[in-house]
């Protein structure tokens, strides 16, 4: 018997799909785009702008998970996209955060 998957293992997901596809020169140029935003929330908004429409990234997620199997184990779908999202978001904005000095070409300590 297998074990029941919970929204914990969405949000270790959603870490590690993130470390495997995460694309610098998307998020960069999603820094551009915005005009090159420095300070608290910077990280963020670059994130969101690079990930665009959430409706599409939402069908895709769905398309390819398991949905059976999330609703069979108690679990919300869509609750379950909305964490493996945020924690894939929050791994981005981690790497984009620590992006955006060298972007700037200043150290990181006078950024924030």
């Amino acid at each position: 018997m297998s074990r029941k998957l919970t929204y914990d293992d969405f949000t270790r997901t959603g870490w590690q799909d993130c470390g495997n596809a995460f694309e610098p020169h998307d998020h960069r140029d999603a820094w551009e785009r915005l005009g090159k935003p420095q300070g608290r929330g910077a990280a963020r908004a670059v994130v969101r702008e690079a990930w665009g429409d959430d409706g599409e990234a939402r069908a895709a997620w769905l398309s390819q998970a398991e949905v059976g199997e999330i609703a069979r184990d108690g679990l919300d779908p869509q609750r379950a996209y909305e964490t493996w999202r945020n924690a894939w978001q929050d791994c981005a904005e981690s790497a984009v955060k620590n992006r955006i000095p060298k972007w700037l070409g200043i150290e990181e300590e006078d950024l924030w």
